[in-house]
């Protein structure tokens, strides 16, 4: 199912749709024991922040290709992939019938400006989406407020968000080739202040933040000691403001 709202999702689903984004070479292995080191990194990450309750029933939105939902599916959770493009999906699907993961896996064609379902699901994650659910800050918060009521009560919400305060990503969302500048832009007002305003509002409790990284994750690939870099510019006082990602949670 795919609700159509206005032109900026138009814009977004059909960017998400281009082949081309879904680049060679895209690391799909759902266990993270085949990871990549940046990959590993990253959802090591996500997973200690997280801290997921076993067999918990997980919704994504924004689920892209699955590097998080196929990982999620082989460590037993349940998962409902959301997302505006079909492509995508069926990428999920494909994937996760491949390696036998696919029955304990639902998908969801929609921008999720309408709710689709209340309190069924134990935590709910979006993941460098959230700057993309809308061309205004209502619309987005509105988005978001939908994917809270899919949790039920003493679940968590979790986003990850560019922190618009690290200095490589103008370059990278100016000249890159994957991204498009006019899609991401809005990625600038996902800062630690408005986040935390943002899912105070939304009712959201036990609210935590931290932040992540600092030189870009592909970096990790080619030379390991930027793991560790990354981690002690994460940890430290003030430089920490400025690392790539800003994690968030909460507890409904």
């Amino acid at each position: 199912m795919y609700m159509k709202t206005q032109k900026f999702d138009k814009k977004t689903k059909d960017f998400f749709d281009r082949k081309v984004y879904y680049g060679k070479g895209v690391d799909l292995s759902p266990d993270p024991k085949h990871f990549t080191p940046a990959r590993k990194y990253e959802f090591d990450k996500f997973i200690k922040f997280f801290n997921l309750p076993k067999s918990a029933k997980l919704i994504e939105l924004g689920s892209g290709y699955g590097r998080f939902v196929l990982p999620f599916l082989h460590l037993g959770y349940h998962v409902t992939a959301v997302d505006v493009s079909q492509n995508s999906l069926n990428i999920i699907k494909a994937e996760a019938k491949k390696y036998h993961l696919d029955k304990n896996l639902k998908t969801l064609r929609s921008d999720f400006q309408k709710t689709a379902f209340n309190s069924i699901y134990d935590a709910a994650f979006c993941i460098s989406t959230f700057h993309l659910l809308g061309a205004t800050e209502k619309k987005r918060v509105e988005t978001l407020k939908n994917l809270v009521k899919t949790v039920k009560k003493g679940g968590q919400v979790l986003v990850i968000e560019p922190n618009p305060l690290n200095p490589l990503y103008y370059p990278f969302y100016f000249f890159s080739k994957e991204v498009s500048w006019n899609v991401e832009k809005h990625f600038m007002k996902s800062n630690e202040a408005n986040l935390r305003k943002i899912f105070k509002n939304l009712g959201l409790k036990n609210i935590k933040v931290t932040y992540v990284g600092f030189l870009p994750m592909r970096f990790i690939e080619n030379f390991p000691f930027v793991a560790q870099l990354n981690d002690i510019l994460s940890k430290t006082p003030i430089l920490n403001k400025f690392s790539s990602f800003i994690y968030i949670k909460g507890t409904c």
